[in-house]
C-alpha cells in the first residue's frame, strides 16, 4: 500500500513511503532479496530499463537498516537516456514492513534524500 508520495518542485527526485504485511518471520533482508527479484520488471512497468541493482545495509533515521540500491535508465519519448538512481530502505515492525525509497533522475542524491530522516525521541 502506497502510504505517502512526495515529489520536489523541479521534478527531479521523489520520496516514497508504503507499507506491507510480510509476516512475523520475515526479516528485512529476505524482504529486500524479493524486492531485488521484481525490480527488472518493476522499472519496466515504468518504462524504465534496470541496469543493475543490489542489496546494502546502511544506516538509516539512526539504526541500521536492509536497502537495495537500484540503478536504470529512462528512455525519453525523443530517445534521449535519462539516468534513474533509486534507494529503498526497509524497515520491520511487528508483521509489516516499511518502505521508504527516494528517486532521483539525472544526478544520484538518494542519499541525501534518506539522510533527511531522524529517530523521534
Amino acid at each position: 500500500m502506497n502510504a505517502f508520495t512526495a515529489k520536489s518542485e523541479d521534478g527531479a527526485s521523489e520520496l516514497k513511503i508504503s507499507v506491507s504485511e510480510a509476516g512475523a518471520a520475515v526479516t528485512e533482508a529476505e524482504f529486500a532479496g524479493i524486492m531485488k527479484a521484481l525490480v527488472p520488471s518493476a522499472l519496466s512497468e515504468r518504462g524504465l530499463e534496470a541496469v543493475k541493482s543490489k542489496a546494502e545495509t546502511l544506516s538509516f533515521a539512526g539504526e541500521e537498516h536492509c536497502a537495495l540500491r537500484c540503478e536504470a535508465v529512462l528512455v525519453t519519448e525523443s530517445g534521449e537516456k535519462v539516468s534513474v538512481c533509486q534507494l529503498s530502505v526497509f524497515v520491520k515492525s511487528g508483521r509489516f514492513i516499511a518502505s521508504v525509497t527516494a528517486t532521483a533522475y539525472i544526478e544520484d542524491s538518494t542519499d541525501s534524500i534518506l539522510g533527511g530522516f531522524y529517530a523521534l525521541a
